[in-house]
This record gives C-alpha cells, structure tokens and sequence, in this order.
C-alpha cells in the first residue's frame, strides 16, 4: 500500500514539473500580485496565448512616429484580460511592472496609470498577412504613452495594489555637489564624466529598490530592479542634464536630459534647476506626493548635516499653484547651511 502511494505521488509530481515546463515553453507570460499590506506575492498565474486569445476582439489605431500611415493593431484590452483572467479592476493597480526576455523593464505608476485603460494586448496588424516577428507572441502598446513603455513578447508582470492615503510621510533631498556623490564621478576614454546608477544606490541606500528619473520634457520614467542596473550609467550632456546609456543596455532604457533621479522617498537632483525644470519639478513630482494626502496641514524642512544633527529650518506653506515655491525653499537652506547631507520634506495633514 505504501509503495502504490509513492509511486502515485512521483508521478503527480513528475506532472507537475511537467506542467510547469511546457508553461515556460508556450507563448504567455507569468503574473504575480503584490500588496503592501502583506508580505509576499497574495496571487500568481501564467497567462497563455490561448486563453488571451479566448477574450473579445479589440483594436487601436496608432499614428506612426515616422509619418508612415497609422497601424491598426488587433489584441485583447488589458484591462479586460486582467479583469477576465485574474478577477483584477485596473483601479486597483499602484504599480505594475511588465517585463521582456531581454531584460527590458517597463513600469507603469503614478498619473501613469489612467493610461492602462487603453492598453492592448495585440497579436494582428490590420492589412498586414504576417505579423512581425520581431515583436515575438505579442506586443503590449499603450496608444497614449510612448513606445518605451510599450513591450515586445512580455514574459512577467508584476502588479501591486494601492494603498490607503498617508497621514505623515518624510522626503529627503540630496544634492550632486554633495561630495558623497560628487566623489563617484568617473570619466570615459573621451573624458566624458559619467557615474554608475549603482554608485548613486548604494549612496542612497536604495541598492535593492526601483528607481525613477525626471528629464526636462516631463518624462518621470521608472526602472525596476535588474541585473540590467548594473550596467546603466549617467553621462553628463554639455547642458549640465545626463543621459541614461550603458554597454548592451535596451534602446527604450535610454533617456536624455535627466534633471533629477528618485527612489524610495529620496530625491537626487543632479544639477541646479532651471526655471523650466523647476515647472516639472512641481508638475510631476511635487503634485503627484501632495495629492496623497486627503487635508494637508502644513509642511517643513530641516536641514541635516553630515554629522547627522539635524538644524530646524523653517516651516513652509505649499502653494499648489506656485511651481517653484518647494525647490526654492530647499535650494535656499542648502546655500545657507554648510556641511550639508540633505534637506528632510516633512508633510502632515489633519
């Protein structure tokens, strides 16, 4: 009787592994889902081709970057996919990461979001008797964002769900003179300058995290954790902005005319701000932190040294409408204080 029940349990666990490679082996992708509130992944799937297939027909016509005519491409809705496949409302979504064979990452956050709506899942172009292969099984587009967020035969995403509005929240600002970061600077055999974005985490104590930058045209781009960080470098431009490059690094990685790289609650700005880039500044990064605070109270800065005493600075009033006002205020403590590490954003609301 044993040995039957052994026998019997091998060959359920030969199946499973079974299982588990022709998964790996058919065109789909892996999902895990992710909240905040507990540890680990709550749900994971492996999405295939046959059911996405199994969904109702849908299309979006996308003007060419190239002046080409527009292609009307044929896929499923994501959000329907998601809804349908994984029981799953796009406005539950904070975060989601999708992810290619090639290591190229695309992550969808913040005011980013509404654009999942229109997102498309699509395995035909109309007029077109064979689908390019260079877009593998699939390829995710959102017609409305650009097509570095788009994604070449994905192979996981990852989704995490939104969280209750704070109460309190802290941000630190950093400074590229500061010599923490200053010091990590290296140059190329042209001597260009440029640093490693895994110098500037390790300084941040972020290694292990995701990471945005902010370029002058309102680009607030995300990049999640991959071995590919490992070879992205900044390279400084003549205007004073740097560039995201790096040796074997996807195309769609790289970014111009970064102004500002955050992680976490921590901001790095990489060079003094224009009026122009203090405009985005408020725009993309200042708007998008106040509005997750129902009834803001008040906000205030302290200065923190570099034997880690903090300095009370004064308490400022956020004006929505004022772009600058917020990097001013931190500019201004950072020319008065010597010996600064960073300037501390404290916002409470009632």
């Amino acid at each position: 009787m044993n040995i039957l029940l052994i026998c019997l349990m091998i060959v359920l666990k030969g199946a499973s592994y079974q299982d588990k490679s022709d998964m790996e082996k058919s065109p789909g992708f892996f999902v895990e889902i992710r909240n905040d509130s507990e540890p680990g992944i709550i749900k994971e799937a492996f999405i295939d081709m046959a059911s996405i297939r199994e969904l109702p027909i849908d299309s979006v016509s996308i003007k060419d970057s190239e002046g080409k005519p527009d292609r009307e491409w044929i896929g499923i809705n994501l959000c329907l996919l998601l809804e349908k496949k994984l029981n799953l409302a796009c406005n539950q979504i904070k975060k989601i990461s999708i992810s290619a064979p090639d290591g190229y990452v695309s992550v969808i956050s913040g005011e980013l979001l509404s654009n999942l709506e229109t997102g498309i899942c699509a395995f035909e172009i109309k007029g077109e008797a064979k689908w390019p292969p260079k877009y593998g099984y699939m390829r995710l587009l959102f017609p409305q964002l650009r097509a570095m967020y788009w994604v070449n035969s994905p192979d996981r995403m990852i989704i995490e769900l939104g969280e209750a509005q704070q109460a309190s929240e802290h941000y630190a600002f950093y400074f590229w003179e500061n010599e923490n970061f200053n010091c990590l600077i290296k140059k190329d055999l042209k001597g260009n300058p440029y640093i490693a974005i895994a110098d500037i985490l390790v300084n941040l104590d972020s290694f292990q995290s995701p990471f945005r930058i902010l370029t002058e045209d309102s680009l607030f781009r995300e990049y999640g954790v991959h071995d590919i960080n490992h070879r992205l470098v900044l390279q400084q431009e003549p205007s004073g902005a740097w560039k995201m490059t790096g040796i074997a690094v996807p195309l769609g990685l790289k970014t111009r005319n970064i102004f500002l790289l955050t992680v976490q609650n921590k901001v790095l700005f990489l060079k003094p701000l224009s009026i122009a880039e203090q405009e985005v500044f408020h725009a993309s990064y200042v708007q998008n932190i106040v509005k997750n605070f129902t009834d803001l109270s008040n906000m205030s800065l302290d200065i923190v040294i570099r034997d880690s005493k903090r300095v009370p600075a004064q308490t400022i009033k956020l004006s929505i409408e004022d772009g600058q006002n917020l990097y001013r205020a931190i500019d201004q403590q950072r020319k008065i204080h010597k010996n600064i590490d960073h300037v501390l954003l404290t916002i409470d609301s009632n």
